[in-house]
């Protein structure tokens, strides 16, 4: 006997970015993969969390989530770095 599916719930707010998924789960496709940010129980903190790394999965990054308090490790400012000065070599805003 197959599992009752779960009535989904509506969007908190008509600006909402995400969708809510039957697994209970609140979701984003982006660059054609389904990425999960949370419980529909908090829709903010989904949100937020949608937020957060939005910009790092819209640009094809694994988005690293520093804890609270967690500061960024060299290696970290390092990769970001060259990140950023690949984005302006490629936009052709590099002087050089």
């Amino acid at each position: 006997m197959p599992k009752p599916k779960l009535k989904k719930p509506p969007k908190p707010t008509a600006d909402f970015p995400l969708t809510a998924r039957p697994n209970g789960r609140w979701c984003k496709k982006i660059k054609g993969k389904v990425h999960f940010f949370g419980v529909w129980s908090d829709p903010v903190a989904a949100r937020d969390k949608y937020l957060d790394e939005r910009d790092d999965l819209q640009a094809g990054r694994i988005p690293k989530r520093l804890s609270p308090g967690e500061k960024p490790t060299t290696a970290d400012l390092v990769n970001s770095f060259l990140e950023r000065s690949e984005l302006r070599v490629k936009a052709g805003s590099c002087p050089h």
